[in-house]
């Protein structure tokens, strides 16, 4: 599961095999559909090739 402004403490995955992805920012979370400080650090740095790393980390794993 991919976390941006939300947090895996308050919207937690479903699934025991679920990984949580999220970039740790002094701002976050913040829950909000706008950063409030412009700069969308949270988002920016989940690259897709962290993302694409989980991902092949889940499917190894089964």
């Amino acid at each position: 599961m991919v976390y941006g402004s939300s947090s895996p403490g308050f919207t937690p995955p479903l699934s025991p095999r679920a990984q949580t992805l999220s970039i740790p920012v002094d701002c976050g979370p913040c829950f909000k559909r706008e950063c409030p400080k412009r700069h969308l650090k949270c988002l920016n740095d989940l690259s897709p090739a962290l993302v694409l790393a989980a991902a092949d980390r889940l499917l190894a794993a089964r």
